[in-house]
């Protein structure tokens, strides 16, 4: 997957306390390493995708987000970068934009399998 190095071994750069988690929690229950990850991550976003780009995500889908590439010991903010990318690289090209938007399609149904 482009340069994110998609499932090659690597070192973790940071790692959570207690990842049993897998859902959002609220502010009370958020443990110190959690809210230093998440505001870690956030500025890592920020800086790759920009601040408005950050603004605009909804905090129950980020934090989860970071906190899963942490677990799974990925890049964060080069994954959402790889992800915009490859989809835009493979949306403008005529032989590949109806799998592309298969892809998307399949995306969605994983983000909301009722759907």
């Amino acid at each position: 997957m482009g340069n994110t190095n998609h499932g090659i071994k690597r070192k973790q750069h940071l790692k959570l306390a207690a990842s049993s988690e897998p859902t959002p929690v609220s502010a009370s229950e958020r443990s110190a390493d959690t809210l230093a990850i998440f505001n870690f991550l956030s500025a890592e976003i920020e800086d790759r995708m920009g601040a408005d780009f950050l603004a605009k995500m909804p905090l129950d889908l980020l934090e989860p987000y970071c906190l899963a590439t942490v677990r799974q010991n990925e890049p964060t903010a080069a994954l959402l970068y790889e992800l915009m990318t490859n989809f835009m690289k493979a949306y403008a090209s005529p032989e590949t934009n109806a799998e592309a938007l298969k892809a998307f399609d399949y995306l969605a149904h994983l983000a909301d399998p009722q759907s």
